[in-house]
C-alpha cells in the first residue's frame, strides 16, 4: 500500500472515529451498537452496555432494559420499499446516545439494489479494521442495503473475545449499514452443544426469530437471496436433509415468480482451492449445485472459506468466490478450474453488486482499493 493511501487511510479512521464519538456514547457501551439484518424490511440494532441501564427507541417510544451481561437487540420497524427510516437510541433523560439513518430500497424490480460482498474476516483484526476503512470510504456517498458476510466471521468461534474484537473492527460500516451474515466452518470451533447454532454466533449475530439450523432468505422486489448453512459435519443427515427440502420450496416459489436468485453459503464448491477436494465442497457439488442448475432462477452463487478470489462460471451460473477480508490470505498450491474465468489469489477483497429484475452487476477491489475485477450477467428468466 503506498504512503498516501496509507495516510488517506489514516485521516479517514480519526473521521469516522470522531463522528462515532458524535453518534454512540462510548461511555454506555461495552460493545457499541451495530446492525444486523435476517429479512428484506426489518434491521436489529444490537449492542452490549457497562452496566444495567434503560433505553428509549425513538420509532415506538418503548423503554429497552439492558444488562452488562448479555448482548441487548433492538428490532427497528419494519421498513417499507421507497421509504428511508431514522432511528435514535436515547436514555431516559432523552439525551442521544446513537443515531442510524437507513436508506430506502427501491419498489421496483428493475430499479437497481446494491450490496455489498466480504468474506473470512476472522483472523487479522486490524487488516479487517483496514479494509473496512476502504469499503466505507467507497460506499458512504451511497451506501449499499446490507454489507454480506460470507462465513469464517471469527479464528475460533468458541472464544468470546474473538467476536468482540471482530465488532470492534467492522465499526467503520455496522455502525451504518446492516450485517447479513452467514456461518463458516471456523464459527462452529468449540462447538459442542446440542444446538446446530453455534453459542456465541447465535448471541451476537442472530435474532430471536432466526431459524436454529442457520438458513433464512431476503426477500427484495429485485431478487431473493437465500443463505444456507453449508457446514454439514455439524448439521446431521436430518437437518441436512430439512434444510434442502426448504431450499426446493424456496426455488420454486421465485420461479413462479421469475425472480432472480442469488445463494450464498461458505464452502465453495467451484475453487481452484485444495478446498476443492474435501467433503463439504464435494457433498455441495453432489446435493446443491444440480438444484440450482435445474431450478432456472439461480443466476449467482457467493462463496468464501478459500481465501482467494476467483469468479467462475459453470452452465449459466457465476460462481464468485471473496478473497479474505482480514483472513490469511492463500497459500495452497493452485489447481486447475476448468470454469475459472478471474482468479486473483493474493489479495484482500471485497464486492459491490447492483442487481435488478433484470441485471446483476458487479465490482471487485483490492487491498490497494484497486479494481480488479467486474461483470455484467442479463436475466432471461
Amino acid at each position: 500500500m503506498t504512503t498516501l493511501k496509507k495516510v488517506k487511510l489514516l485521516l479517514l479512521f480519526f473521521t469516522f472515529t470522531f463522528s462515532c464519538l458524535v453518534f454512540s456514547d462510548q461511555q454506555t457501551f461495552s460493545i457499541s451498537p451495530y446492525l444486523l439484518k435476517k429479512t428484506h424490511d426489518q434491521v436489529h440494532l444490537k449492542f452490549q452496555t457497562k452496566g444495567e441501564d434503560s433505553f428509549i427507541n425513538s420509532l415506538d417510544n418503548k423503554e429497552v432494559v439492558a444488562t452488562e451481561d448479555d448482548v441487548t437487540s433492538i428490532p427497528l420497524k419494519k421498513q417499507k420499499c421507497g421509504e428511508p427510516q431514522s432511528m435514535t437510541l436515547l436514555n431516559t433523560s432523552k439525551k442521544s446516545l446513537f443515531k442510524v439513518d437507513l436508506p430506502p430500497y427501491p419498489c421496483d424490480p428493475e430499479t437497481p439494489i446494491k450490496f455489498a460482498f466480504i468474506s473470512d474476516t476472522q483472523k487479522y483484526p486490524d487488516e479487517h479494521n483496514k479494509m473496512a476503512l476502504l469499503l466505507f470510504n467507497r460506499v458512504k456517498n451511497n451506501p449499499p442495503n446490507f454489507i454480506l458476510n460470507g462465513g469464517d466471521i471469527v479464528q475460533d468461534g468458541s472464544v468470546e473475545s474473538k467476536w468482540q474484537n471482530f465488532l470492534k473492527a467492522s465499526l467503520p460500516y455496522s455502525t451504518s449499514i446492516p450485517i447479513v451474515p452467514v456461518l463458516g466452518n471456523h464459527d462452529y470451533w468449540g462447538h459442542t452443544g446440542e444446538e446446530n447454532t453455534p453459542e456465541l454466533f447465535k448471541k451476537y449475530l442472530m435474532t430471536e426469530k432466526d431459524h436454529s439450523d442457520g438458513y433464512y432468505t431476503l426477500d427484495y422486489p429485485q431478487f431473493k437471496l437465500v443463505v444456507l448453512n453449508s457446514n454439514f459435519p455439524k448439521l446431521g443427515e436430518e437437518n441436512i436433509k430439512r434444510q434442502k427440502v426448504w431450499l426446493e420450496k424456496e426455488l420454486e416459489k421465485s420461479k413462479q415468480k421469475d425472480q432472480i436468485v442469488i445463494i450464498t453459503f461458505h464452502h465453495s464448491p467451484i475453487t481452484s482451492n485444495l478446498f476443492y477436494y474435501g467433503p463439504v465442497s464435494i457433498a455441495m457439488r453432489k446435493s446443491w449445485i444440480p438444484l440450482f442448475e435445474k431450478s432456472g432462477v439461480v443466476k449467482l452463487v457467493l462463496n468464501g472459506h478459500s481465501h482467494l478470489y476467483e469468479r467462475s462460471l459453470k452452465n449459466g451460473i457465476m460462481y464468485v468466490v471473496a478473497g479474505p477480508f482480514g483472513g490469511q490470505k492463500n497459500n495452497f498450491p493452485k489447481l486447475k478450474n476448468y470454469y475459472r474465468l478471474s482468479m486473483h489469489p493474493e489479495t484482500y477483497t471485497y464486492s459491490l453488486f447492483n442487481v435488478s429484475k433484470k441485471m446483476i452487476q458487479m465490482e471487485t477491489f483490492d487491498e490497494n482499493d484497486n479494481l480488479i475485477d467486474n461483470f455484467s450477467i442479463t436475466n432471461n428468466i
